[in-house]
Parts: structure tokens; sequence; C-alpha cells
């Protein structure tokens, strides 16, 4: 994806964690490098997802005007509804592959925390411990 300004962030973003996934292959850090492979494979995944889905969502709006002019609100009344509800199911499942796996790696490398495989479960695990104090102290 195109940033705003210039230059191409994701791109950038990617190729970053992917010297990383490089880095501990070397240093023989291969839970690390496993986890840092599927973060950069996740953005490369993410963006085609968002590809998609544009893309879908471009030929609805097509379709849609090539009757008439633009209409400021209208629901779309067509066959290519589809397409966009499947490209926006698979962009969100790429996007909650992305959360859990970027869960993992900050339980395992910020938090030092093995086993936890989802955001949900680092937040439960960084949580509960919270709450049990809260209690305590009550």
């Amino acid at each position: 994806m195109a940033g705003s300004d210039r230059g191409w962030p994701l791109w950038d973003v990617r190729e970053q964690w992917r010297q990383i996934a490089f880095a501990a292959s070397r240093r023989n850090e291969m839970a690390l490098m496993d986890i840092s492979s599927r973060i950069a494979s996740g953005l490369e995944y993410g963006q085609s997802r968002i590809y998609d889905l544009t893309t879908a969502y471009s030929a609805q709006l097509r379709a849609c005007l090539h009757g008439g002019q633009a209409a400021e609100y209208r629901v779309f009344k067509d066959l290519n509804s589809r397409e966009v509800y499947k490209c926006i199911h698979a962009l969100f499942w790429e996007l909650a592959v992305m959360r859990d796996t970027l869960g993992e790696f900050a339980a395992q490398f910020c938090f030092s925390q093995s086993g936890i495989k989802s955001l949900g479960g680092l937040v439960k695990h960084l949580i509960d411990p919270a709450l049990k104090y809260c209690y305590a102290a009550a």
C-alpha cells in the first residue's frame, strides 16, 4: 500500500520483518524466525486481500454507474455484492490471523511467555493477575 505522503510503508515494514527472520535464522533462533516470517507474510497477504476488496468494490461501483448518474447513497441490488462480501470476510480472516500472530510475538518476545498463541490468550494472561491483585486489595 502506498503512503499518503510518499513511499510504500507496508513494503518497508514487511522487509524489516523479513530481515528479522533472516537474522534469526542465521543465529539459529527458529522461534523468532518462524513468527517474524509469519508476520511478514501476513502483511503481504493483508495487502493482497485489501487489493481484492477494492477490485471487487470497484466492479460493483462501475456496474452501478453504468446505467446512469452517481447517487449520494443507494443500496446495491446486483450480483456483484457476493464478491464484495467474500472479499470482506477474507480480509477480516487475514487481519484476525495477523492479530493473533502479533499477540504470539508479544507474548513470547516482549513478555517472555511461551505457549500463548493468540492476542486473546495474551490479554487473558496479562489481565488475570491484575484482576486478582485488584480483588485482593479490595
